[in-house]
C-alpha cells in the first residue's frame, strides 16, 4: 500500500483576526482628538449681548430707506396727442414705395410713403372732366341768354343748358368734396393728376417707432397705420402703484429704460383706479420733453435723518398712532412714529429714530417675553 500523505494543520481560531496591539494607534488618536478644546462660539452682536438669550435674536438696527417696494414704482410715459403720429393713406390705397425704416428721425412733412389711390384717381379724373365740359356749356349759355334777349333764341334753350351747367358743377363739387374729406392739399392734387399716385408724410417730426407696410399690400383708413412715430414733447408719466405713495416725498425721478433720467413734479397730476388690476395709476407732470411710450421706472425720495425703515412687526398701532420698541442700555422704551408707507416685511417711519437706533423686530414678542410692557397698558 502506498503512504497516506499526513492532514494539514489547522491554524489556531485566534490567529485569524488581527492582534489587539494594531489598534493602539488608532485609539490612541481619538483619545487626542476627544481631549483637544473645543473652538470659541463666534462673538454676538453687540446689541444682542445687553439683551436677555430670549429676546436677543428680535433686535436688529434701522436704517435708512432701501427698499425698492417702498420707492421705486414700475412708469410709462404717457405722450401728448401732438407728440405722437400715425400715417394711413385717405383711402383704400395700395403700397408702391416706403421710405423709412424703423428708427429713422423724421421732420414733420417728410416724405414717408407713397400708394396709389384708385379711388382719388377716379375723383381727380371726373372732377377734370366736369370742368373740361362746363366752359364750352357755360359760353354756349351766355350766347343763348343774349339770343333770347333779341327774342331769337326759345326760353328751353336756354333751361336746358342752364341744366347741364348744373349737373357739371354738382358733378365737380362730389369729386371736390372727396379730396377735402381725404385732407388732399393743391399740391397732392397736381401729383396725383401727374403721376397717378399719393405721397403720405410725416405729420409730426420724431421717430419711426414701427412700418406695416409691405409692398404691393392694400390698406384703408381703418386698418392698422402703415408708418407709427413717436415724437419727444410735453408728457406726463403714468405710475403704476397697488398702494398710495409714501407721504412726505421730497423728490420724483423717471429713469427711462434708454437711461435718460428727467425730473418730474413732486405733486401728482391725478390719480385714476387702474385698469389692469387692483391699484392706482397716479399721473405725474414731466419737467422735460420725453418721448411717448418710454418705460422705465420711478424713483422716489424721502428726506430726512429722521425717516428710516423698520420691519413691519416692529411697529405696535394704536388708535392715537404707531410705536416702536427701541433699545434703551439694558432695557426698552416705546418710541411714537409716524408710518408713511409699508409693503411686504418693511415699512418707512418717520418720528424719534435714526439710522443705527436698534429696535424689536416683533413687538408683540417683547411684549409677551415681559421685557416692556404694552404701550397702551
Amino acid at each position: 500500500m502506498s503512504p497516506v500523505a499526513p492532514a494539514p494543520r489547522r491554524a489556531a481560531p485566534w490567529r485569524r483576526y488581527p492582534s489587539p496591539l494594531t489598534a493602539l494607534p488608532a485609539l490612541a488618536l481619538l483619545v487626542s482628538a476627544c481631549a483637544s478644546p473645543a473652538p470659541p462660539p463666534p462673538p454676538r452682536d453687540p446689541a444682542e449681548a445687553r439683551l436677555p438669550a430670549s429676546a436677543a435674536s428680535r433686535w436688529v438696527a434701522v436704517h435708512a430707506p432701501a427698499d425698492a417696494t417702498l420707492l421705486v414704482l414700475p412708469a410709462a410715459v404717457e405722450g401728448a396727442p401732438a407728440a405722437q403720429g400715425a400715417v394711413v393713406p385717405p383711402a383704400s390705397a395700395q403700397v408702391l414705395v416706403v421710405h423709412v425704416q424703423v428708427g429713422d428721425a423724421v421732420t414733420a412733412g417728410q416724405p414717408v410713403a407713397e400708394v396709389r389711390v384708385p379711388a382719388l384717381v377716379a375723383a381727380q379724373a371726373r372732377a377734370d372732366s366736369a370742368a373740361r365740359r362746363l366752359r364750352p356749356v357755360q359760353t354756349r349759355l351766355t350766347a343763348v341768354r343774349s339770343l333770347r334777349r333779341d327774342g331769337l333764341a326759345a326760353g328751353d334753350a336756354v333751361y336746358a343748358l342752364e341744366s347741364e351747367v348744373a349737373s357739371l358743377e354738382a358733378a365737380r363739387a362730389e369729386a371736390e368734396a372727396e379730396f377735402v374729406a381725404a385732407g388732399l392739399t393743391a399740391a397732392d392734387r397736381a401729383e396725383l393728376r401727374g403721376k397717378g399716385h399719393l405721397t403720405l408724410r410725416a405729420p409730426v417730426a420724431g421717430r419711426v417707432r414701427r412700418v406695416d407696410a409691405p409692398l404691393g399690400a392694400v390698406r384703408g383708413p381703418n386698418d392698422p397705420p402703415l408708418v407709427t412715430l413717436v415724437g419727444t414733447g410735453p408728457a406726463r408719466v403714468a405710475v403704476q402703484s397697488a398702494r398710495p405713495l409714501p407721504m412726505g416725498v421730497t423728490a420724483v425721478r423717471f429713469v427711462g429704460s434708454d437711461g435718460r433720467e428727467v425730473v418730474l413734479d413732486v405733486t401728482p397730476l391725478a390719480a385714476v383706479p387702474s385698469e389692469d388690476g387692483p391699484g392706482q395709476v397716479i399721473f405725474f407732470n414731466s419737467v422735460e420733453p420725453l418721448a411717448a411710450g418710454l418705460r422705465g421706472e420711478v424713483r422716489l425720495s424721502v428726506a430726512g435723518a429722521s425717516v428710516v425703515e423698520v420691519p413691519r412687526g416692529a411697529l405696535w398701532l394704536r388708535t392715537e398712532g404707531a410705536v416702536v420698541a427701541r433699545q434703551v442700555g439694558n432695557g426698552a422704551e416705546w418710541v411714537a412714529v409716524e408710518v408713511l408707507a409699508g409693503a411686504g416685511a418693511t415699512a418707512l417711519v418717520r418720528g424719534g429714530l435714526r439710522a443705527g437706533d436698534v429696535v424689536s423686530a416683533d413687538a408683540r414678542r417683547l411684549v409677551a417675553s415681559g421685557l416692556l410692557e404694552a404701550p397702551d397698558a
